[in-house]
């Protein structure tokens, strides 16, 4: 029987419960965010999104979202760049006075 037959069943409510990924242990999903995520039984740290790692460091109210407005970087521009400089080094050791230059060791 798994936790959501059991919602199924008995009408309680979405949300309630909670199961841990790891060690399937069934506890109240109030209890699982007071103790930070984190499994009373076998430690298991769930996962947290930046927003609620927030929520749980600091005092309510005392955070403010600054520069709300960036977005990140284009990742086709940065492989681009990559590519770019990657090249450019390339021909910079073939081309190098000092490739002629052999040591012996």
């Amino acid at each position: 029987m798994t936790i959501d037959n059991i919602s199924e069943k008995k009408g309680v409510p979405e949300g309630i419960w909670t199961k841990c990924k790891k060690c399937d242990y069934i506890l109240l999903q109030k209890d699982f965010e007071e103790n930070l995520m984190v499994c009373p039984k076998c430690g298991y740290c769930t996962r947290l999104s930046a927003r609620k790692r927030i929520e749980f460091t600091v005092d309510k109210g005392s955070f403010k979202e600054m520069d709300e407005a960036i977005q990140p970087v284009n990742c086709s521009f940065v492989i681009v760049l990559s590519l770019i400089f990657k090249s450019f080094f390339v021909l910079i050791l073939l081309y190098s006075p000092f490739e002629k230059i052999k040591i012996y060791s």
